[in-house]
């Protein structure tokens, strides 16, 4: 299939437009028609007792019942694209067996099978979607889902996923999965068509006044990684789970001060971003979920929703963290009525004037609606889904991701031009510091920006011990006390 065939009639079902967020992926498809911007593969392990031919049926229920799952794109001879919504898309899925092979060996394989399906990127011409699935032993598969991201978000992903098991189960026992019925994804489109331009110029023409647009990135030299390049170029992602005693803390801290985690996250990378640029304007993304929209049945769409907006906060050494918290929920709460806002808009009407983004980093929570559906099968039929690793890369310098769901934990990823593996993990331990210096309760209040460190008295020390030894070396300057600095 190529941009110019031409559907007949009776293969389609819809013809819709596309909302901001897409026009936005689609122009960045266009213009790097190499690059995997916004190619997204996730990896599931699949246990118990695995159908395969079942879990294909389950497969094309979830298409069939989720349209943004059969569309493709058009944009040639148009003044804007399109999204062409197939009646019929038949899920390309290719299987692997590598039960046979020895644990090295086995991995060494998969590793490849990853790594073959993320060159060969998804062609949003004809492709949407695609899974391999890879025999692992007997009652163990790994599931590899490649996609764009302008078909679907992470909170439709878990709607996904719930819909799959469900079509799965009532196969297994020979039962017609009842299909729910749902507002279709062109309702989005038609509530966005709505909204009142002029007082979303007005908002974010106010709210960016004044803002100069400066790179603003944690700088971190790279650290020598015991990973080749290569393979670091290829995942350019960084997981870390987040202690659960820290997790207690930031959940009896927020609570007590009235406060989402959201505040709390953002506000601990301005934190960050401000020790190390010193810029006392700062601008981050922030990624918003876009399910506020009056429109009925929201939650259980599936479609892209989420949008990526700036995020501006004003921060000085002597700042009272009480104030910084205060600022950032007032900042958050003012722009609510103005989420659904185009990046591309944004910085027209906020008269940034650079080729490039508003901002270089942004903050992404992932809060989807998790809960123990997966577990609830047939004891006889039972097949069980679990996370294994996710691939996806963006435009910007580093995104950090804060995973809400099960173990709470940070998803980095980052521009491999400017981190590696250990530069990154440096810098979610120092993000991690500053949080559980933010909801140290006893203190916190009497507590200045100035007096947040980033790093730990380990780190300082060592610090302190290299700089001095230089000294030592060179002779010529007595030793100093960096204790006030850090």
């Amino acid at each position: 299939m190529n941009n110019n065939y031409k559907f007949k009639s009776n293969e389609v079902e819809d013809i819709i437009s596309l909302v901001p967020m897409q026009e936005g992926m689609l122009f960045h498809y266009l213009k790097y028609p190499l690059s995997s911007q916004y190619f997204e593969q996730t990896c599931y392990i699949l246990t118990g007792k695995v159908r395969v031919n079942i879990l294909k049926m389950a497969w094309q229920y979830v298409i069939e019942s989720n349209e943004m799952l059969r569309v493709v794109y058009r944009w040639n001879g148009l003044n804007r694209g399109v999204q062409v919504v197939l009646k019929k898309y038949d899920l390309p899925l290719v299987e692997y067996d590598v039960s046979n092979e020895n644990q090295d060996e086995k991995q060494k394989i998969i590793c490849n099978i990853e790594k073959k399906e993320r060159e060969n990127r998804v062609d949003i011409l004809s492709q949407i979607i695609r899974v391999a699935l890879c025999k692992l032993s007997e009652n163990e598969y790994e599931m590899i889902v490649n996609t764009h991201h302008i078909i679907f978000d992470g909170w439709s992903n878990i709607i996904i996923l719930k819909e799959l098991i469900y079509a799965y189960n009532c196969f297994s026992m020979n039962i017609e999965p009842i299909r729910k019925r749902k507002n279709k994804y062109k309702e989005l489109v038609k509530w966005y068509q709505k909204q009142d331009k002029q007082k979303q110029r007005l908002f974010w023409s106010d709210n960016l006044d004044g803002f100069i647009h400066r790179q603003v990135y944690p700088v971190v030299h790279n650290i020598p990684d015991d990973i080749r390049e290569s393979e670091i170029e290829e995942k350019p992602a960084f997981l870390m789970p987040i202690d659960e005693n820290l997790v207690d803390k930031m959940d009896k801290y927020t609570k007590e001060k009235g406060i989402t985690y959201a505040v709390l996250f953002y506000s601990a990378w301005s934190i960050l971003l401000y020790k190390y640029s010193g810029l006392k304007d700062l601008v981050f993304g922030t990624t918003v979920s876009g399910r506020s929209a009056k429109i009925k049945g929201i939650d259980d769409m599936v479609g892209l929703f989420i949008n990526t907006i700036p995020l501006r906060i004003k921060i000085n050494n002597n700042m009272p963290i009480q104030e910084l918290l205060e600022h950032t929920k007032l900042m958050v709460l003012q722009r609510e009525g103005y989420e659904f806002t185009s990046l591309a808009d944004i910085k027209q009407f906020g008269e940034i004037h650079n080729s490039g983004n508003i901002f270089d980093t942004a903050v992404v929570i992932e809060n989807y609606p998790v809960n123990n559906f997966f577990q609830e099968m047939d004891a006889q039929n039972r097949l069980v889904i679990d996370f294994h690793s996710s691939y996806y890369s963006t435009n910007l310098n580093l995104v950090l991701g804060v995973r809400m769901f099960g173990r709470m934990q940070l998803d980095l990823v980052y521009n491999t031009d400017l981190y590696n593996s250990k530069s990154v993990k440096k810098l979610a331990d120092q993000y991690l510091y500053i949080l559980d210096q933010l909801v140290a309760v006893s203190y916190t209040d009497n507590l200045t920006v100035e007096e947040i460190n980033i790093l730990n008295k380990d780190e300082k020390e060592k610090m302190i011990s290299s700089i001095n030894k230089s000294l030592d070396t060179l002779n010529s300057i007595e030793k100093v006390d960096f204790d006030e600095i850090f």
